[in-house]
């Protein structure tokens, strides 16, 4: 009795294993260890950014791509195992990387920065941190970056990374002044200026674990030095050529920014929102109209429809100046409509409508 219960039980364990060695060489089948895997990547410019290019009043680009740099990293270990450098691509579409399957992590960067050390690509906490400027920005090469993370590679694949730019731009379509009915009538606004204050100067390339200080170029007031750009003219100031009166100015303003938003989530307000201000003489006297950014001009209540300046949207704006102006370029004037409305809202488009200050 014994001996049989002694080879039922060899038995049993004989089926036990070879189950076990069954499940272990299907699983090994469908993920196997070092297995060379081909990964084909779409980096998808057409939803990227309407941020720049040929007819970007109304309609968006390609993603204008000078360097890209692809690294993998495994998920776990944050080793890096492969990197491809490309240089003035026809094409960031089917870009084919071969290395050792496993659970990866992937990253693109298109345009670093100048200031930007590469030699951190390999340290996969360091491209987390990195830091991109606002005044290394170039027109139409912006910073860019994407990922795709814990991506299981265990045979050839397809995917698709949708690349996200750190810049906004603004643009001024039109200004005028409508003065009738006030002691300034049939007045112009005289040697005009346009720029913007209050603008985020340094952000989180990936936007991850956001947490570093926020730092402003021109706060509250024009800096000459802040207004313009290494590398992009005219960053946050420019030039009005005439007198501003009844007639609409309709040379267009670009302006290039980075993102500053209310947060309804942790219910953090914005203390600086970065402003469009538009400076001159009125009667001879110096003033400043001063229009926060799809934010509120008045003390009205929050509601979602104030979000402040967003990443990677084009924001529209038209202005009409109802009076005289403020004493100073961090304060807004007294205007009988002074909430900046919000109309059109596409997907990465935001047309801010007729502000009236």
């Amino acid at each position: 009795m014994k001996i049989i219960n002694s080879w039922a039980h060899l038995y049993a364990n004989f089926v036990l294993g070879a189950i076990c060695t069954a499940l272990a060489l299907s699983c090994s089948k469908d993920k196997p260890e070092d297995k060379i895997c081909t990964l084909t990547i779409n980096v998808n410019t057409a939803l990227s950014t309407r941020a720049t290019g040929t007819g970007l009043d109304t309609m968006p680009n390609k993603l204008a791509t000078r360097t890209l740099h692809i690294m993998v990293y495994d998920s776990q270990s944050g080793t890096l195992i492969k990197y491809k450098k490309i240089d003035n691509p026809d094409s960031v579409k089917n870009i084919q990387l071969a290395f050792n399957s496993g659970v990866r992590d992937i990253y693109i960067l298109g345009n670093p920065q100048p200031s930007m050390n590469l030699d951190n690509l390999t340290d996969r906490a360091a491209l987390r941190g990195m830091i991109s400027d606002l005044k290394e920005e170039e027109t139409p090469w912006f910073t860019y970056g994407g990922l795709s993370v814990e991506r299981e590679v265990f045979d050839n694949t397809t995917m698709t990374i949708i690349p996200f730019r750190l810049v906004s731009k603004l643009i001024v379509r039109s200004i005028k002044a409508d003065f009738a009915g006030t002691p300034w009538e049939g007045m112009q606004l005289t040697s005009p200026r346009i720029y913007m204050t209050n603008v985020v100067s340094r952000k989180k390339t990936f936007l991850m674990n956001e947490s570093i200080p926020k730092v402003f170029l021109n706060k509250d007031s024009l800096s000459i030095t802040d207004g313009t750009g290494n590398l992009s003219r005219n960053l946050l100031c420019d030039t009005i050529a005439s007198a501003i009166g009844a007639s609409p100015h309709t040379t267009r303003h670009h302006f290039t920014v980075y993102e500053n938003y209310y947060d309804q989530f942790v219910n953090e307000p914005v203390i600086n929102p970065t402003c469009v201000v538009i400076d001159g003489y009125l009667g001879g006297i110096k003033t400043y109209y001063m229009i926060p950014v799809n934010f509120p001009t008045s003390s009205s209540a929050w509601s979602d429809e104030y979000w402040g300046i967003m990443k990677n949207k084009i924001y529209y704006l038209d202005i009409t100046l109802k009076g005289m102006g403020s004493d100073s370029p961090a304060r807004s004037p007294v205007s009988d409509s002074s909430l900046l409305n919000v109309y059109s809202i596409k997907f990465q488009e935001h047309d801010l409508g007729n502000a009236e200050i």
